[in-house]
């Protein structure tokens, strides 16, 4: 007699970092050189809507000449220490989502949203959005697509999920209307020097399942 199917249709994943090895690629060239640093690591894996977020949250007097302010920042241990923990967390969480879905995805097709605000550096509570469509991390049509299909690549290969969709991505200025998508439940948790988080995802049915549903699924 085979065994009775897992009862319900979710899907759980969980995902471990290690925080300095963030620190380390963010100075890997130099304080000076953060800022492009730091745009060019948060493009590979986050969208226009949550770099908004993140700039809002630890940048906030950001303005034309916000290079230089961000080099400045970044030479304080302090600041690099909140920074790092929380693009940490965001990488943790994604990776988590990732592996919680059934779909094949990658990062710019989840979006870790704040369910209320938090301190200056602290994270409140979160969720994830896993897109009905992709979104770019620019926040107009240009750079066009396939600028976003390589950072989307590139991240892949580190997420280890297929690569290469240059499909249509959601331009930034489009995000904040465009939440068309399936929430799933997010935490993130930090103690020291690691930052891990958990992703618990609703599963679709797909052909085979046992009645249609997803939790009668066989392992």
């Amino acid at each position: 007699m085979p065994p009775r199917p897992f009862p319900f249709q979710l899907g759980i994943g969980t995902d471990i970092i290690h925080v300095p090895r963030i620190k380390s690629l963010l100075l890997k060239n130099g304080h000076d050189k953060a800022p492009h640093t730091l745009t060019r690591y948060m493009n590979q894996f986050l969208t226009y809507r949550e770099q908004t977020a993140f700039r809002s949250r630890f940048f906030p007097a950001q303005n034309e000449s916000g290079a230089l302010l961000i080099a400045g920042w970044m030479r304080d241990e302090v600041v690099v220490g909140k920074v790092v923990r929380y693009l940490a967390g965001r990488w943790a969480a994604k990776e988590a989502v990732i592996k919680a879905c059934q779909r094949e995805i990658g990062f710019k097709d989840i979006q870790i949203l704040s369910r209320q605000p938090g301190k200056q550096g602290v994270s409140g509570a979160v969720y994830g959005l896993v897109l009905d469509s992709p979104a770019s991390a620019f926040a107009a049509r240009t750079p066009t697509n396939a600028d976003d299909a390589a950072t989307r690549a590139s991240s892949n290969e580190e997420a280890g999920v297929i690569k290469g969709d240059s499909g249509h991505f959601t331009p930034g200025d489009e995000q904040d209307d465009d939440l068309r998508g399936q929430v799933v439940e997010v935490s993130i948790s930090h103690d020291g020097d690691y930052a891990t988080a958990v992703c618990i995802a609703p599963r679709e049915p797909v052909v085979g399942d046992v009645g249609g549903e997803a939790g009668a699924r066989e392992p």
